[in-house]
């Protein structure tokens, strides 16, 4: 008989796991506000789009996993209206 292990989720990532339908909502309009505000203020050119095409993205998940968390503990009936009880 085959004994099969079993994995035990990373505590962190299961944790943040709750959000990511908030992520998947909120995602682009930050990203897109995020993307021309970098752009704003650092200017064009082709290493400042590489940058910003990196580090928006990984600000933008930050900024909707704090709010996300926010609006659950502070306004748990509206994160569950705009979630959808997710």
């Amino acid at each position: 008989m085959l004994m099969i292990k079993r994995v035990h989720p990373n505590k962190t990532v299961l944790k943040f796991s709750f959000y990511s339908f908030f992520l998947y909502l909120f995602h682009e309009p930050i990203l897109i506000i995020t993307k021309k505000g970098f752009f704003y203020f650092l200017g064009v050119g082709e290493i400042i789009s590489v940058v910003i095409y990196f580090l928006a993205p990984i600000i933008v998940v930050f900024i909707s996993i704090i709010l996300s968390a926010f609006f659950k503990t502070t306004t748990p009936k509206f994160y569950k209206l705009i979630t959808g009880g997710r």
